[in-house]
């Protein structure tokens, strides 16, 4: 070990594990190996805070905890989504669960080891020597990635597949996600068929290749692959991740809540999971399926990076609908607690808005709720207003009494938020849904967008006549008028295609630009939950952007 662990001395081990004995006998072997501090937690969420703010040098996590929902993987994953685990930690998973199911999952999830109970001292301390080697083995990636230099560290890894040196498949790992975030689609095209052509090629090869191929504009080529892989790999939750969020994207809600719900049931204990059914399952009007993982991910996320607080306000409505006033002030008085911590995030400080209104109406103070109403449609025209917003919006005018709502112009406020956000299928969709129980104002939804696709498609045909510039045109005074980012990319797009025909491209190109600058809230980024710490299906990996000038890799 001395080798392996210069100054093991002054290494730091985290011990999670709920059986005391089993704690205790863990820390007195690693404190055996010469290991210098050794701090122990029996809960997963307790552990997660302290993994959130300190470092150790080693983990060991218990898979199962009795009592607990929270498993070790669950653990485990939220760590990997939220960048929680240096690359110089050595997390090993110890489980009595030998299936194979189990330790796949833990593979997958990119660990660096598991040992299966029952185990020695000697076969612990082996576990932990193997797991060191290969940080060792890597140790130039990932000092390349900590220093930024991605594209040295994305040379190192295919090289060391390539040359079929130790370790090489994880390192073939990390030089795919490399790619995919620097934009090499080609490449990481090219290494992820080279995987597919091992006699027992890895489930993660085939998700990076869906990636890819969604990352160059191939939908359709990732939807079939990812639909075999979740045929040939139930089990595999981050496949069904993927495939979940390409059906949203592409507007097929119900196919998505579908595949949300077998993620779930793979890992129901994982945050960000339960987010993902939660929401979908509000937005597309099930209210008792919404509640059970949106509760969960509250209860889970406590104090945690992880949580989105989204799905506070979105409990707050199901609590509101089951008339339960004091879960609606519960959930306030978390989203105001959040607030406290950053009060200058205007995503928050709508969420609190809305928070408040409810409140107020769940007790029957509908004139103060009308009174705050005004306050939050003065956020109606903020350029980082997204969809996310805008649905909460329209769910809390469907709330609303038909007199309060009326008298806080609900009838402009919806029309604004439709015109706002048209263009994009799934965001139609969702808005739609969203206000289905506003009746007058969800037949208003439904006939601004028609009209809104109507006036997009009046401007396209100007190009078909001849006259270009005037589609151009067109598209940007929409895009002006209803603060439409679709429509500015669009007047982009079409710009580029037809500037030598434009002979003032340069001013309007100016004016989109402006347009974009100003309404760049990514019109089609769903109320799905948070996605911080990485791309669904990717790996946790601390990445900053490399310099433009990339030589390709070549695959031999």
């Amino acid at each position: 070990m001395d080798a392996l662990y210069p100054g093991i001395d002054e290494c730091r081990a985290l011990i999670v594990d709920g059986n005391h004995t089993s704690r205790s006998i863990l820390a007195a072997q690693l404190r055996d190996m010469g290991v210098g501090t050794v701090v122990q937690s029996s809960r997963p969420q307790d552990a997660r805070g302290k993994l959130e703010h300190a470092t150790f040098d080693i983990v060991l996590c218990d898979y199962h905890f009795e009592h607990c929902e929270y498993s070790g993987q669950d653990l485990l994953d939220d760590l990997r989504r939220g960048q929680l685990l240096p690359y110089f930690t050595t997390f090993v998973m110890v489980t009595g669960e030998a299936s194979y199911n189990k330790v796949a999952e833990a593979a997958e999830s990119a660990l660096d080891s598991y040992i299966v109970k029952p185990y020695t001292a000697v076969s612990l301390g082996e576990r932990l020597v193997l797991a060191r080697r290969r940080k060792l083995a890597l140790a130039k990636v990932f000092e390349a990635l900590e220093a930024g230099e991605t594209q040295r560290a994305a040379a190192l890894c295919v090289q060391r597949y390539l040359e079929g040196l130790s370790y090489g498949l994880y390192a073939a790992r990390i030089g795919g996600e490399l790619f995919i975030r620097e934009g090499r689609f080609d490449e990481a095209k090219a290494l992820y068929q080279k995987l597919l052509e091992r006699p027992a090629p890895p489930a993660w090869a085939r998700l990076g290749l869906a990636r890819t191929l969604l990352e160059s504009q191939q939908a359709p080529q990732a939807e079939k692959l990812l639909e075999g892989l979740v045929k040939d790999s139930p089990d595999f939750a981050e496949g069904h991740d993927l495939l979940g969020k390409l059906q949203v994207d592409q507007g097929d809600l119900g196919e998505a809540l579908d595949t949300f719900k077998n993620a779930w049931e793979i890992t129901p204990s994982s945050i960000t999971r339960s987010a993902k059914l939660g929401a979908i399952s509000f937005y597309m009007g099930e209210q008792d399926e919404a509640k059970r993982p949106l509760e969960r991910a509250a209860a889970l996320g406590a104090g945690s990076k992880m949580f989105d607080n989204q799905s506070h306000l979105l409990l707050a409505f199901v609590r509101y609908d089951a008339r339960d006033a004091k879960g609606v002030r519960r959930c306030l008085s978390s989203l105001e607690h959040t607030l406290h911590k950053a009060p200058d995030t205007p995503r928050l400080i709508r969420q609190v808005e809305i928070g408040k209104i409810l409140t107020m109406l769940v007790d029957k103070h509908t004139e103060a709720a009308k009174s705050e109403m005004f306050t939050l449609g003065r956020q109606l025209d903020a350029p980082d207003l997204d969809v996310e917003g805008a649905c909460n919006i329209l769910s809390l005018l469907a709330r609303m009494p038909s007199e309060t709502a009326r008298g806080t112009r609900a009838k402009e406020w919806v029309e604004a938020l439709a015109w706002r956000f048209s263009g994009n299928k799934a965001a139609a969709q969702l808005m739609g849904a969203a206000s289905e129980k506003l009746t007058e104002q969800h037949d208003q939804v439904l006939a601004v967008l028609a009209e809104a696709q109507a006036a997009v498609q009046k401007a396209m045909t100007y190009a078909l006549t001849g006259e270009k510039r005037h589609t151009v045109v067109e598209l940007i005074n929409l895009a002006k008028k209803w603060r439409n980012a679709k429509w500015a990319e669009m007047a982009e797009h079409a710009l580029e295609r037809h500037k030598a025909h434009i002979p003032d491209h340069s001013e309007l190109n100016a004016a989109v630009k402006e347009l974009k600058a100003m309404y760049s809230g990514q019109p089609s980024k769903l109320p799905l939950g948070n996605e911080d710490g990485r791309q669904t299906g990717g790996l946790s990996l601390r990445v900053q952007k490399s310099a433009p000038e990339i030589k390709p890799v070549e695959m031999a």
